[in-house]
């Protein structure tokens, strides 16, 4: 049965992505409909996994990712937790093992893992994002430029899905339990996603110039994904719905609670984005996300800051460190 459904998911894609001389109007909105209730199928997850692990042809294993995607959240009450951590599992093992992938499926998968961890955030059955972060680690330990890159990308997907509404994946979440969601990811694992960047810039940092074009990729992506978190629009403690809430602001000041002192406040976090800075000033996209970094942490208030001379002395190291770059 999966293969048959799969021979027609794929002829399906076939007219679907045909030019419009090859094909008429009809045989495209029949190939359509096939697709569309497909994604429909009630406790389809056997067959989407038999399609990603037989089918070669990228539209339909997007559909399938999509499928996946899509009834999760709708039968998330029928599922155990134990066939939601299976099938979690199942998409990064898959990822990783399918390297070649098209970009755009790539992606699609990781934002349903998201999805997934995101859906469980508030729930009894979801799963804390803990195994995530082990996978991560794994992937960048192991020194391969590409698993690297896609370790970025599972990072890059969960700050989309929790972030803001214009990022979020349409699968239809109320906005109250966006808005629970993207505060416990707040309060538990934004902080690590930041600290896991550091880290890694950090080693990328003490290699020896010029950076190899595998390590100025990684350190392209991790200086985007640390832009993302210190660009984060934090939820105050009385938080009441007002239009644009979640929407991106590129010029939000940074204000994080006392829980971040410890990692913000720490001087080798200022220095260390100047010393990218002047690695990487030459490369117009990662030196704009080093600037918006730095000036992310120059605009850092709120009560991370003890008392008024713990900010004093913060903005004299920030401005210690900013002034010998103007003299360059």
């Amino acid at each position: 049965m999966a293969e048959k459904i799969t021979q027609e998911l794929e002829h399906a894609s076939q007219i679907v992505l045909a030019a419009p001389n090859i094909v008429t109007p009809e045989q495209r909105i029949a190939a359509e409909h096939v697709i569309l209730e497909f994604r429909k199928t009630k406790l389809p997850y056997n067959i989407c996994k038999y399609i990603l692990e037989n089918s070669k042809c990228d539209y339909v294993l997007f559909q399938a990712a999509t499928t996946i995607k899509e009834s999760v959240i709708r039968e998330w009450a029928l599922l155990e937790a134990t066939d939601i951590e299976a099938l979690r599992s199942f998409l990064l093992h898959f990822i990783t093992q399918h390297i070649s992938l098209q970009s755009y499926v790539r992606e699609q998968i990781l934002q349903t893992v998201a999805v997934i961890l995101k859906r469980g955030t508030i729930d009894i059955k979801g799963a804390s994002c803990d195994s995530l972060f082990q996978d991560v680690t794994n992937l960048v330990a192991s020194g391969n430029v590409t698993m690297q890159l896609v370790a970025c990308s599972m990072l890059t997907a969960l700050l989309n899905e929790y972030s803001s509404s214009s990022r979020t994946s349409s699968v239809g979440f109320t906005w109250e339990f966006h808005a629970k969601c993207k505060r416990a990811f707040e309060e538990k694992d934004l902080k690590r996603v930041f600290q896991f960047a550091l880290q890694v810039m950090n080693e990328l940092e003490r290699q020896p110039e010029p950076l190899t074009r595998e390590a100025t990729a990684v350190l392209n992506r991790l200086l985007s994904i640390s832009e993302h978190v210190l660009c984060w629009e934090f939820t105050p403690k009385v938080f009441r719905r007002h239009i644009g809430s979640f929407e991106m602001n590129q010029n939000v000041p940074l204000k994080p609670n006392e829980n971040w002192r410890d990692t913000l406040l720490d001087k080798s976090v200022v220095e260390l984005f100047f010393k990218i800075y002047k690695r990487v000033r030459y490369n117009s996209d990662m030196a704009n996300h080093c600037l918006q970094c730095i000036s992310q942490l120059a605009s850092l208030n709120g009560p991370v800051f003890p008392d008024d001379k713990s900010k004093c002395q913060y903005l004299a190291f920030l401005l210690g460190a900013f002034l010998p770059m103007l003299a360059r």
